[in-house]
């Protein structure tokens, strides 16, 4: 369907370093994008106004796109939904956002590195992530029952593979929204910043 008018309004810095947000996968001006080549980063205590049309539905996120690696593997990033005009029906739906995070043995974050394999192709975790938490996503379905689920790979470096045992999934969107046709697979590999979504 139509543009939906998104005026995310004022977003304040409250950190102590300086950050920007980007729409991953949103199709929007670079003004707005968050890329420190275009916008300069929003200084601690600083503030942004981020006003843009949505043109696409689909399945989102946002993170920084300054000090990217160490503040997303903070929790700076969430998944966005733009739904459509007349949105499928499902029983349910659910969004799961997968990520990894490298933790010390006393469980906090790791050191970042300035240098190396880590900057240069991103930083594997050994604790993964659904929705923010190391507990399994859990959740019951009903026989018979279909329901839409989105996913998201915000790792910056593990692709994720995501299958349910016993079924298979019907994709009907990635990157790009909804597929012109549904196909049907055991198993998905979302490589980083991807998404996908399925009814199953």
């Amino acid at each position: 369907g139509g543009q939906i008018a998104a005026s995310i309004g004022l977003f304040q810095n409250d950190l102590k370093k300086p950050t920007t947000i980007h729409w991953h996968g949103l199709r929007i001006s670079s003004e707005m994008d968050g890329n420190p080549m275009i916008q300069d980063p929003v200084p601690p205590g600083g503030s942004f106004t981020y006003d843009f049309t949505l043109p696409d539905a689909g399945t989102y996120w946002y993170h920084p796109h300054f000090n990217t690696a160490e503040q997303i593997d903070r929790g700076m990033y969430g998944a966005i939904v733009v739904e459509e005009k007349e949105p499928l029906a499902f029983s349910n739906e659910r969004i799961l956002v997968l990520d990894d995070v490298r933790l010390t043995s006393k469980f906090q974050i790791s050191p970042f590195s300035s240098s190396g394999m880590d900057v240069m192709h991103g930083r594997f975790g050994n604790t993964l992530l659904v929705n923010g938490t190391t507990e399994p996503a859990k959740g019951s379905v009903k026989r018979g029952s279909i329901e839409r689920w989105r996913l998201v790979n915000t790792a910056s470096a593990r692709t994720m593979v995501v299958g349910v045992q016993g079924a298979s999934f019907r994709v009907i969107g990635t990157d790009g929204g909804l597929l012109p046709a549904p196909f049907t697979a055991k198993r998905i590999e979302l490589p980083i910043g991807q998404r996908y979504e399925q009814s199953c």
